[in-house]
């Protein structure tokens, strides 16, 4: 039994060891009416019983047997399909942050082309040209809306940048 974090490597070696499937939950009738089964077509592979089965253990319902029972026989099939899509799930991961960190890195490159365009805009700012107009507006407000377009992002996030 797995404690903490689980195994899925060796769940999927047990998986493969076992008998292979489909399992099928059945209701033993015969010689009593309380236990279940679970096996393939042509092999019983084990039972359930329900009541006290030694000294010193708990009662078990019928419906508690017959749950197990069919728990045990789903999970033939459900553990290797839980075990593919936590696998499908771990590459569609792995793409996700590929994707991510390129989108990063193409990002920082623009965000320093953004701080290079900004320091060059308030160079010329300094100078005396730039409080011209032009069609009725001034080039010194052009250039200050297109500075504080860039700040409004806040600082970068980038490492280097």
């Amino acid at each position: 039994m797995t404690k903490g974090k689980r195994d899925f490597a060796r769940d999927r070696v047990i998986c493969e060891a076992a008998t292979p499937g489909p399992w099928i939950a059945r209701a033993w009738t015969v010689p009593t009416n309380d236990q279940f089964n679970v096996g393939t077509e042509d092999a019983d592979l084990a039972t359930f019983w329900q009541g006290k089965r030694y000294a010193g253990s708990r009662e078990v319902s019928a419906e508690e047997a017959r749950s197990n029972t069919v728990f045990v026989a789903e999970a033939r099939e459900g553990w290797p399909a839980a075990l593919d899509e936590i696998e499908r799930l771990r590459e569609d991961y792995r793409k996700l942050q590929n994707v991510y960190f390129e989108n990063y890195a193409r990002a920082c490159e623009f965000d320093g082309e953004i701080q290079r365009l900004r320091a060059a805009l308030e160079k010329v700012l300094q100078h005396e040209a730039v409080d011209i107009s032009f069609n009725g507006v001034r080039i010194r407000d052009i250039i200050q809306e297109a500075i504080s377009t860039t700040t409004e992002r806040g600082e970068s996030k980038c490492v280097n940048t």
